[in-house]
């Protein structure tokens, strides 16, 4: 007799739906193929029908094979291990590893997959991340750099550096350099001063076993050297390596240059034919990450009863070098300049007043002085922090214009998304799970994203090095911090990028999204359109940036700067022997046609070094002011073509010029109070011996266009007195073969004096004082790329999807006649006028953060343009255009049939 109840459950049970789901779980599994899973059903259909055959309900007997078949999972497991080769208990596909959690699993699942389906979608979004991180990267590792100098050394935060603030008949000036009696003054009657290093420059001749070397950075130092600053020894001891007169400590490649080999302790180096050294250490090789470098040290106490540098060691007024001191533990700066000044009161506070000049000292934090240094006399180039201020605010900005890229088309593509979102609610899935899963998705794409840029970064570091004047390895990206970095950058960007779709999807109620209605919420698109105003803003900014930089550094390389610096040759006059013969020099280079005027002189335009304190007959000491100075011969100014708008040029015709006269410029001039009519005056550097000014020179740029124009003298100079400070003869070249005159005039340098032939261009020499802002300028051009590229990306993103929602709406606009150039700017046009907007509001923006902090800091400037500011907006639009009209102009195209039929 059958069983009413078991009857009727029998019936509502659909037997066949239950096996077809079983078979399809069966399917998912990738270690079960379709002809297994084909097999498996039929015995599990063999089997019921065995059961139900003995009296079982369908229900029943299929709920009894399926489990005696075990659940599908597990035999995806089993079907894995028969047949795989690998070790036992390895993992089937699909099944999550050990220790990795189900959730990110099952998130990075379904994230591959969605990748797998929109590739298209997926570069866009890998690749705008990829170069935002990429960017991020770049700046990260050369700003860490900036902010590595001299921290190496062990005591860093108590070694200072002793700056000297002046002001003299008025004119203020802040120095790096400062007077080395102050140096043990500050270390006797300071407690606070622990000991002190000062430092004075050479660049000897070294003499090893009658082989001769130019060797430069040299630095004539104080025992306490090794106290300051932190060396590795290779060889010798670091308490006694400066202590006696003689001692040199060399670095290991002047060791190995000199020698051949690092064991060298008490072998003996003759420079410049004046004294003998005896190595007393060799020291590791000076990181490229401090604020100065040296190839070897001597102590100072070798040179210090030499008459000239005696009176540097000895005179508060005499500054030729740097002095460092330490401080002990706890010690406060601000209390110890306070001493300092009280000091400097009790040695030298009579002469201050009466001459009404000023003097002061403060302390400079050995880790400031590479990036908030910008003083006179600096020891070594220097960067500056506002550069790493903006450059980590670009890497910044790129980094969340790829952001918006994700944010935009993920939120673009969320009615595509809307139904899943929905059936996930429906199924019980709560806004929190959601939440995770996007974001999850977001930082499945960062992470690879992160892969992309590292190979980015690999690959541009050596062009990003020669950029930036760097030395940046690849396995600086692998220090722990960089590494805690790039985890930081990526978790960032997951969430930063993330964090508005997943909020903005989670939110959507079911019984809307299943209907279909979220895309019609969306197509207004308000917020997308700010993020494109937004993205595009950020990339006219940093255009127009680029342009004023570029445009500034075009125009101090152009301006009319008052001399002549074309075909000027200049020979670095480094050797006392070629200096005292330097007329005869002079007289035979001169005899090559292609050579026209030479000159001797202490200081060229572009390397004016001295300034000296001018003061005038008949006037108080008080009014003597600072001014730059020039020692030379007679033809100074016919070398450089300087213009004379009083008086004459010094000349060989005027007896009573030989005993030394001055040219003054009209700044120097207009500074004694006498103009035009300085012509006639006497002036000079000391009280007894004042000199008549002859011509008055035009104003002439002898430094950068940074600065403006300051006092100038030129001194005509005695033969014996350009012995000494002639650094530097001059050339005029005509017409005719470069390398054959550098060869003959290497030549005639060879007969005179043993040193190498050192030389250089006036115009590259003045060139080279904008190194910096070159630059800087040709990176900022990069990363101005890199954003516009990233932009780009976004645009076409949301062009091809923009393209694809309107499909249909294309078809019936063709089938009523629309023609497809017409099509194509009705596509073009949403995008572009959201690219003006955002030149509206860049534009103005650029101009006020260019001139304020940038142009600002130029004494002599271009001033942009409305041509250039147009040229900006201009090129954005063609890039724009060219980034969307290709969308445009594939879907204006199209069959409207096709686009009848879509959906």
């Amino acid at each position: 007799m059958i069983d009413p109840t078991r009857e009727k459950e029998s019936a509502a049970f659909d037997l066949e739906s239950a096996i077809e789901r079983w078979a399809r779980s069966l399917r998912r599994q990738s270690a079960i193929e379709d002809g297994d899973a084909a097999d498996l059903e039929g015995y599990l259909r063999d089997k019921v029908e065995d059961l139900v055959a003995q009296g079982l309900s369908g229900k029943e007997a299929f709920e009894r094979a399926a489990a005696e078949f075990t659940a599908g999972d597990d035999l995806g497991e089993d079907f894995y291990r028969s047949r795989t080769t690998s070790r036992a208990g390895s993992r089937p596909p699909g099944k999550a590893p050990r220790f990795v959690p189900a959730l990110f699993w099952n998130t990075s699942k379904i994230a591959l997959r969605k990748a797998r389906k929109q590739k298209a979608y997926s570069f866009i979004n890998i690749a705008g991340l990829a170069v935002g991180l990429a960017a991020c990267l770049l700046i990260l590792v050369w700003v860490k750099d900036e902010l590595s100098y001299d921290r190496y050394h062990e005591q860093a935060d108590r070694v200072f550096r002793v700056a000297q603030s002046e002001e003299i008949g008025g004119v203020p000036a802040e120095l790096a350099v400062a007077p080395f009696v102050s140096a043990p003054a500050f270390a006797a009657e300071i407690p606070e001063v622990e000991t002190y290093a000062r430092l004075l420059r050479g660049a000897p001749l070294a003499v090893v076993e009658g082989r001769k070397f130019d060797l430069t950075d040299i630095y004539f130092t104080d025992p306490g050297f090794f106290d300051l600053f932190s060396h590795v020894f290779l060889t010798g001891d670091r308490k006694t390596a400066l202590a006696a007169p003689g001692a040199l400590v060399l670095t290991e490649e002047t060791a190995r240059r000199l020698f051949g080999a690092v064991e060298v302790v008490g072998r003996t180096v003759n420079f410049n034919n004046d004294y003998d050294l005896k190595v007393t250490a060799v020291v590791k090789n000076v990181p490229a990450n401090s604020h100065f470098l040296f190839n070897g040290l001597v102590s100072l106490a070798t040179v210090a009863a030499r008459p000239d540098i005696r009176s540097v060691m000895e005179d508060w007024f005499r500054i030729s070098g740097w002095v460092y001191v330490l401080l002990r533990e706890r010690a406060d700066p601000r209390a110890v300049e306070a001493k300092m000044a009280a000091l400097k009161l009790k040695h030298v506070g009579d002469s201050l007043r009466q001459s009404g000049s000023k003097m002061d000292f403060r302390l400079q934090p050995l880790t400031d002085i590479h990036l908030r240094s910008r003083l006179e006399g600096e020891i070594g180039p220097s960067g500056d922090i506002r550069y790493v201020y903006v450059f980590s605010l670009i890497a910044a900005f790129i980094l969340v214009l790829a952001c918006i890229n994700f944010m935009n088309l993920a939120t673009a593509r969320s009615a595509a998304r809307g139904k899943e979102v929905g059936l996930r609610k429906v199924m019980g899935a709560r806004r929190g799970n959601l939440i995770l899963q996007f974001l999850g998705e977001s930082v499945l794409m960062s992470i690879l994203a992160s892969v992309a840029a590292v190979v980015l970064v690999v690959l541009a570091l050596p062009s990003f090095n020669r950029l930036a004047g760097k030395a940046i390895s690849p396995a600086s990206l692998l220090s722990g911090s960089s590494l805690l970095a790039l985890a930081g950058l990526v978790l960032l960007t997951g969430f930063l990028g993330g964090s508005y779709p997943a909020l903005f999807m989670s939110a959507f109620r079911p019984v809307v999204v299943l209907r279909g209605n979220v895309g019609r919420g969306l197509k207004r698109a308000s917020f997308r359109s700010l993020l494109v105003v937004f993205q595009f803003s950020v990339s006219v900014v940093l255009m127009a940036g680029t342009l004023i930089a570029l445009s500034q550094t075009r125009y101090m390389k152009t301006r009319d700067l008052g001399f002549d610096k074309d075909q000027v040759l200049v020979i670095n006059m480094r050797d006392a022997a070629a200096r005292r013969s330097a007329e005869a020099l002079a007289g035979e280079l001169k005899s090559n046609a292609n050579i026209g005027e030479a000159a001797l002189s202490s200081g060229v335009p572009g390397r004016v070094s001295t300034s000296l304190v001018v003061g005038m007959e008949g006037r108080p000491e008080r009014e003597s002011f600072p001014a730059w100075t020039v020692w030379s011969d007679y033809d100074f100014v016919k070398t450089y073509g300087i213009s004379i708008v009083a008086g004459r040029d010094f000349a060989r015709s005027f007896a009573s010029d030989a005993g030394g006269v001055f040219l003054v410029n009209e700044t120097a001039a207009l500074r004694m109070g006498w103009g035009l009519d300085a012509v006639g005056r006497k002036i000079g550097f000391d009280t007894d011996d004042r000199r008549e000014i002859v011509g008055v020179l035009k104003d002439f740029h002898f430094g950068s266009l940074r600065n403006p124009i300051e006092p100038l003298v030129v001194r005509l100079a005695p033969a014996a007195d350009l012995a000494r400070q002639g650094r530097f003869l001059s050339l005029k070249l005509r017409q005719g073969d470069i390398p054959a005159l550098l060869a003959f005039a290497k030549a005639k340098w060879a007969e005179r004096s043993e040193r190498g032939f050192d030389f250089f261009f006036a115009d590259e020499n003045f060139d080279s004082l904008y190194r910096n802002e070159v630059r800087v300028g040709r990176i900022i051009t990069a990363f101005a790329v890199m954003a516009v590229f990233v932009a780009c990306l976004g645009l076409f993103g949301l062009a091809s999807f923009a393209a694809e929602q309107r499909t249909k709406e294309i078809g019936v606009r063709k089938v009523l006649g629309a023609s497809e150039a017409g099509l194509a700017a009705l596509l073009s046009r949403e995008f572009l006028k959201w690219v003006l907007l955002a030149n509206a509001v860049a534009l103005p923006a650029a101009h006020l953060l260019m001139e304020r902090f940038w142009l600002a800091s130029f004494a002599y400037r271009s001033t942009p343009g409305i041509l250039l500011f147009a040229s900006v907006a201009a090129l954005s639009l063609v890039i724009a255009l060219l980034t969307v009209s290709g969308q445009a102009i594939r879907a204006s195209v199209a069959n409207p049939v096709e686009s009848l039929r879509y959906e």
